[in-house]
């Protein structure tokens, strides 16, 4: 698991920074992406001679209401990227999944033809389930919990357990491409366990 190109970006310019420079500076931020992504794909040429199986990346794409960049902004910049990473590790044996929290429902197209695996979103209820698996289901695998800005956080169990049914149910025509995990961080314990639990209860075709 890493922090990937997006969030590397911000370390070492500052999110506001970061922000500005790709409307400033685009061609800077290529060159700095572009050495970024040569330094990823030594760390999988490093990882490969360890039998890893799959990279877990994190960049947080979406605010509540849509992604942080426009989509032409990320196809311009960020996909290559992220497609030479992909690329590297698949060369090698190796899944690649992309963790992104917020309304990301429009890049994942961009994300599939960057070359992932899978995406992992805690907030499916966020993106709308049903339009998420009618877009998507069967052409990349999610890993999804219920929402945990919303019913993971202030929702009942059977809140929990009703919303993973739903994601189940959906995605459950493609037999496949749906992970269910859990979160932890600052959740109910009760919660988690309950959204764990209707997994295992409603995830078996």
């Amino acid at each position: 698991q890493m922090s990937a190109v997006f969030e590397r970006f911000q370390y070492f310019r500052t999110p506001d920074v970061a922000m500005a420079d790709l409307v400033l500076y685009p061609t800077e931020v290529r060159r700095l992406l572009e050495l970024l992504a040569d330094w990823y794909i030594e760390l999988v040429d490093e990882w490969a001679k360890y039998n890893v199986d799959a990279i877990f990346m994190g960049d947080d794409w979406g605010s509540t209401k849509g992604p942080l960049i426009s989509r032409g902004m990320w196809q311009d910049i960020f996909q290559p990227c992220y497609g030479r990473i992909n690329d590297a590790a698949h060369k090698r044996g190796m899944y690649t999944f992309l963790h992104s929290c917020g309304h990301i429902l429009e890049l994942i197209e961009d994300m599939i033809d960057a070359g992932f695996d899978g995406i992992n979103t805690y907030q499916m209820r966020l993106l709308g389930i049903p339009e998420t698996a009618e877009r998507y289901g069967g052409r990349v695998t999610f890993m999804a919990s219920a929402d945990i800005m919303s019913t993971m956080a202030i929702g009942t169990p059977e809140d929990v357990r009703e919303e993973t049914r739903q994601i189940v149910e959906a995605f459950r025509p493609f037999h496949g491409g749906l992970m269910g995990i859990g979160y932890g961080y600052g959740i109910p314990p009760e919660n988690d366990a309950a959204g764990l639990q209707a997994f295992r209860d409603y995830g078996r075709y």
